[in-house]
């Protein structure tokens, strides 16, 4: 009789543990309300189909050999700064905030030159002088 020596062991406690995570993430999808609407493109037997397909894909990507994982994470790397940094230079809540700023540094600018203290309100300055 061979006895389990403390990798495999720690394997099983593993593989346990994904395999009753993955059932009770099945039985959350299960439970959630289906729609009624006939489309005209469906899965079937969702989620199990998809379900199985992720892991299908998980098992094809752990036959990975590590340099193909370092290639793909310098790959998703790159993916991700592009990404942000797209992001960030054409968000709209940042042009916005940029506006904002720009029109308070003009109204500051407004306010040191004609020497007055005024209210500003909305980009508008109310002058204490009326």
């Amino acid at each position: 009789m061979r006895f389990l020596d403390f990798t495999e062991t720690t394997g099983i406690i593993l593989l346990s543990i994904f395999g009753a995570l993955m059932i009770l993430v099945v039985f959350i999808i299960v439970l959630q309300p289906v729609s009624t609407v006939d489309l005209t493109f469906k899965v079937p037997l969702v989620p199990f189909i998809p379900c199985l397909s992720v892991l299908v894909n998980l098992y094809l990507m752990f036959q990975l050999d590590g340099p193909t994982w370092i290639r793909f994470l310098i790959w998703v790397a790159i993916g991700y700064a592009i990404y942000f940094i797209y992001g960030i230079r054409k968000s709209e809540e940042g042009s916005i905030q940029k506006q904002n700023l720009i029109a308070s540094i003009n109204v500051k600018e407004i306010e040191a030159n004609n020497g007055n203290s005024g209210i500003v309100n909305n980009g508008f300055v109310e002058s204490d002088k009326m």
